[in-house]
């Protein structure tokens, strides 16, 4: 299978420093996955003008290397401009393009990008915009090979959302994707996978070899990552993933739950994860 590259009127958090790395040395990189939650839901007192600031303030106490994002529309990612001035952005939006959904990944400026792209979950996963089996809806994933230094051991990262109603199409989905990863010795995938450790998309990882970094932190974790605006212990099961496969140790990892300020930042929480890249 080929590789399926191709080729605001808010500021938060007003004189906000640069973010810190999380990685402390050449072998170590920090990852956080995060669903926002689009912004245009009426949400009542959840509605995106009343959590924007408690969605920058999670991602920046969480200074991560590699940002996993999802449902960001591009109104909400340029109020985020600020608090992501230090990343860039990798993957086109859902549709094809930079408008809309956006499901794809930000990655600090101080890591040194060797290669990126993005496919469609489809039969055609070159196309933007395309799907196919029982998908509601256009689903992607974008990629990049990284260097968290000179020297340092390559790692793929991917960042993906995978669709809420088609059964086939989110077991399809893991299918591309662990297409694509063949060959490549260390890799992480994050996102939001509408789907548990049990089920048939999740499990494909890790009967491929790729361990939940939640579950080697904690194997008795039992928090979910759904609260709905409403669970303080995360709800109905975890369905946002950082999920690795090669040398890789998880050194530590957690969902990022709760309120913030009396408010969910998300109907998800968002899930870090720091791994260190062995040689």
């Amino acid at each position: 299978m080929p590789r399926f590259s191709l080729p605001g009127f808010v500021l938060l958090l007003i004189g906000l420093q640069s973010l810190p790395s999380s990685a402390q040395h050449p072998d170590e990189v920090a990852v956080v996955t995060f669903n926002i939650r689009y912004g245009t839901a009426k949400d009542g007192d959840h509605a995106w003008p009343n959590r924007r600031a408690l969605v920058a303030e999670r991602i920046r106490a969480s200074a991560p290397d590699v940002l996993a994002l999802q449902e960001g529309l591009t109104f909400q990612l340029e109020e985020l401009s600020e608090v992501l001035r230090d990343y860039r952005k990798l993957g086109q939006h859902r549709e094809g393009g930079l408008e809309g959904e956006f499901s794809g990944l930000y990655v600090r400026n101080e890591l040194e990008i060797l290669d990126t792209g993005e496919f469609w979950f489809s039969e055609t996963p070159e196309v933007p915009g395309s799907r196919s089996w029982d998908s509601s809806l256009p689903r992607m994933c974008a990629w990049v090979d990284v260097a968290v230094a000179p020297g340092a051991p390559a790692i793929r990262l991917y960042g993906t959302h995978y669709d809420h109603r088609g059964a086939v199409a989110r077991k399809r989905s893991t299918e591309l994707v662990l297409e694509h990863s063949r060959g490549a010795g260390r890799v992480v995938v994050m996102g939001d996978l509408n789907a548990r450790e049990g089920d048939a998309p999740v499990a494909g990882y890790l009967d491929a070899g790729f361990r939940s970094a939640v579950l080697v932190a904690d194997p008795e974790v039992t928090r979910g990552t759904m609260n709905a605006f409403r669970h303080q212990d995360g709800g109905r099961g975890r369905i946002d993933h950082v999920l690795v496969r090669g040398p890789l140790t998880v050194t530590s990892a957690s969902i990022l739950g709760g309120r913030l300020n009396g408010l969910f930042p998300s109907d998800h929480d968002a899930v870090i994860a720091t791994l260190e890249l062995g040689r």
